[in-house]
């Protein structure tokens, strides 16, 4: 006969605890995406690094509660990353295939694989967890791996190097260039840099800018009076600006060193090897 203690026992069913194979797993690949969504943010800058980084911080915070309560840390990882992605996806529709938005959409999917990594291998055999979580991991490594290549490939240190030392940002007048971004996406998903300046002669600037560019060794082409296109070192330059059609506001905070109508122009820049130069070299 059984005794009150047996008969309570069968009555509980028993929720086996997570493999330490598994605990480590989940926290390190939510880690991972959690650090590719901060590496994101800081290429994105603005809004987008912003959220980025609030996806990152949800993703730690999902792998810890999921540490004490794995049912509530699964929804809060599967919901963050599933999030990450379509925002993701949306910013690859609209924008094209920057740096920034693809590790997004890497870091989002590794947050999702941790939420599934739950699912998949919480309540089986301990062989069973064992390959989920190698199939998992090499997924990650490999797409990861994937992912660097098409990067460095794509968007070169030396585009971006060359980029950031376009000697035309400051040359505004009356006031410093404002606003400049060095990972804008730009025509073709080429490194960009856009930004603003105040001027009341708009051509009289470009032209400014111009002249610093061959004093600074670019061979400049000019296309029109607000675009030009220049190369140097096989590198390939395009430089466009637009202009408010209507005179701003004369109670600036930075006012025009001359008298008459200020406008604002918006420039964008993006620099890419020149495939043309290598062919020459």
């Amino acid at each position: 006969m059984d005794t009150p203690a047996q008969t309570s026992l069968r009555g509980t069913t028993l929720t086996p605890s997570p493999s330490v194979l598994l605990r480590a797993a989940v926290v390190g690949v939510a880690l991972s995406g959690a650090s590719a969504l901060v590496w994101a943010g800081v290429l994105a800058g603005g809004t987008a690094q912003g959220f980025a980084i609030a996806g990152a911080v949800v993703a730690l915070a999902g792998a810890l509660v999921w540490e004490f309560r794995p049912r509530v840390g699964y929804a809060i990882l599967a919901g963050d990353g599933a999030a990450v992605m379509i925002a993701s996806v949306f910013a690859l529709l609209a924008q094209g295939t920057v740096p920034w938005v693809l590790v997004a959409f890497w870091g989002g999917t590794a947050v999702v694989l941790a939420a599934l990594l739950h699912l998949i291998g919480g309540d089986g055999p301990e062989r069973s967890t064992t390959v989920t979580v190698v199939a998992v991991i090499s997924l990650l490594a490999l797409s990861a791996l994937g992912l660097g290549e098409y990067v460095r490939s794509t968007w070169t240190p030396g585009e971006l190097a060359m980029l950031r030392g376009l000697p035309v940002y400051g040359a505004g007048q009356p006031g410093p260039a404002a606003a400049v971004k060095t990972s804008a996406p730009v025509s073709g998903g080429e490194w960009g840099a856009s930004w603003s300046v105040v001027t009341t002669e708009p051509v009289g600037q470009f032209s400014r800018m111009r002249q610093r560019l061959t004093a600074d060794g670019w061979s400049v082409e000019s296309r029109s009076d607000t675009s030009l296109r220049a190369e140097k070192d096989g590198y390939r330059l395009e430089l466009e600006a637009s202009v408010s059609p209507e005179p701003i506001a004369p109670n600036l905070r930075t006012k025009p060193v001359t008298a008459g109508d200020a406008f604002v122009m918006h420039l964008i820049a993006h620099v890419s090897e020149n495939p043309q130069a290598g062919d020459e070299r």
